[in-house]
């Protein structure tokens, strides 16, 4: 639902490399096109790659798992959200923070989503409550 209210058929959609197998068939199913940006085991995404991917593709969204990410399982640490957040904003694309696995953190403080820094509401915070109950 997401995806459709800020995408069309043909628009161009940044995702982790790599990334969670639904995120590709969702694609695949709206007919956007998948830019896949490289992403590290322990940081996540990687911001130079990512700027250098907006200023090359008219991208619409960027689908990303700040919290728990699927496959890989890091979470980005909050400096590294709140400087995507400022990222996305600077080239007016919305970002789709795929936040479904944070309910399941384990340690003293459960990590904020990447919403947290967004003040000009760039961000559509997505969360699983059946994740969580399962």
């Amino acid at each position: 639902l997401s995806l459709q209210a800020v995408t069309e058929p043909g628009d161009w959609v940044v995702v982790e490399n790599p990334c969670f197998y639904g995120a590709l068939q969702a694609l695949e199913r709206l007919r956007l096109k998948a830019l896949s940006v490289a992403t590290d085991v322990r940081e996540g995404i990687d911001l130079t790659a990512l700027e250098v991917a907006l200023q090359n593709y008219p991208v619409k969204a960027c689908w990303l798992m700040t919290n728990g990410q699927n496959p890989l399982g890091f979470t980005l640490s909050a400096e590294k959200k709140a400087a995507l957040v400022a990222l996305l904003a600077r080239y007016n694309v919305m970002l789709i923070e795929d936040d479904v696995y944070s309910e399941l953190y384990f340690g003293r403080e459960k990590p904020l989503p990447a919403k947290f820094w967004d003040r000009q509401e760039m961000t559509l915070h997505c969360s699983s409550f059946s994740k969580c109950l399962v």
